[in-house]
Order: C-alpha cells, then structure tokens, then sequence
C-alpha cells in the first residue's frame, strides 16, 4: 500500500468567493511522484506533466489531481463529498501501485483539450438540443467532464457533420475521453 492516510485541507476558491463549493487537498507522507505515469496509463482523459509531476483528469465532474505530495478535488459540496473523492483517489492510487507490474507507464503529455477546440468540431447551431444554451457552453462542458460527446445529438445524426464528428471522436480518444460508438 503506497497510501495510508492523508491530511484532509479544505478551502473555498479565493477566484470565486461566492461558490458553495469547496477545494480539497489531500496531504500525503509518500512521494506519489513514481506512481503518476502508471496513473497516466490507467486513467482517461488526463493531462500529464513530467515537470512537476502531475496528473490532472475529471471524475464524476469533480477536476482530481495527483501530485508528488498532494491529492485534489475540486468542486465539493461538502466535507463528506470531498474525503469520498479523496478516498477514491487513494484507493485508485493504492490499486494502480499494487498492479503496476502489469501496466506499462505512459509518459506521453498530451496537451490538454480546450474549450474552443471543441467548439470548432460542432455545429455551432446553438440548437439546444444537448440542454446546454450554446455550443460553447456544452464545449466548456464537455472539456470539464460535465457532459459526453453523444450529448451533442446533430452532430452524430446529419450527415453535413460527418467530418467534423470524426474530428471530434479522434481528439476526444486522443485524450481519453468518452466517444459515442459508431
């Protein structure tokens, strides 16, 4: 077991003061760093960075990060939610390290997808279709892990956006993302 505890500090954002929600870091006595590109390997849709190392990814909506002495979870509701993704967090960490004979590291950083990339491959309609007001909404959306690609319903049904879904699907699986099956 690489983990056995942490050390639970919450916060609000100080770039939002109005939010509810709250920021959790998860201090840890164990340098996580060589577990991070096994994490790389094991989880989609993250953004690894040699440099500092760390992995950033979206779960269940929350952005969780893995760095050498820290654990994160934006976005909580409370201090229960925030020790349930933190707890999440150690036991994926502690599974990965366990089973990492068995997983090739990924070292491979790739840049993180970003909002307007995503509007780009949409039809721009702003139709409303995915219950979001614009495209750009929804792109911000998905990027955050809030929404699936499948959402978006014109794209994947007219055929004048057969290139722009094939775009789209090759970016998203670049990065690890959900794709709509074919």
């Amino acid at each position: 077991m690489l983990v056995r505890k942490y050390s639970l500090r919450l916060y609000r954002p100080k770039c939002n003061v109005d939010t509810e929600k709250l920021n959790a870091f998860g201090l840890v006595s164990v340098d996580l760093s060589p577990v991070i590109p096994y994490l790389n390997a094991v989880i989609r849709g993250g953004v690894y960075s040699s440099l500092v190392p760390s992995l950033t990814f979206y779960h269940e909506g929350h952005m969780m990060t893995v760095q050498a002495r820290q654990i994160g979870a934006a976005a909580c509701a409370d201090e229960a939610e925030a020790r349930r993704l933190l707890d999440w967090l150690v036991e994926l960490i502690n599974d990965t390290w366990h089973r990492r004979d068995q997983i090739q590291p990924r070292y491979e950083e790739v840049p993180p997808l970003k909002p307007l990339e995503v509007y780009k491959l949409l039809p721009a309609t702003n139709c409303r279709q995915c219950g979001e007001p614009t495209c750009l909404s929804f792109a911000t959306k998905l990027v955050a892990g809030q929404r699936t690609a499948a959402d978006c319903t014109p794209l994947w049904a007219e055929d004048r956006y057969r290139e722009k879904a094939q775009a789209l699907t090759e970016e998203l699986m670049r990065r690890g993302y959900e794709v709509p099956a074919a």
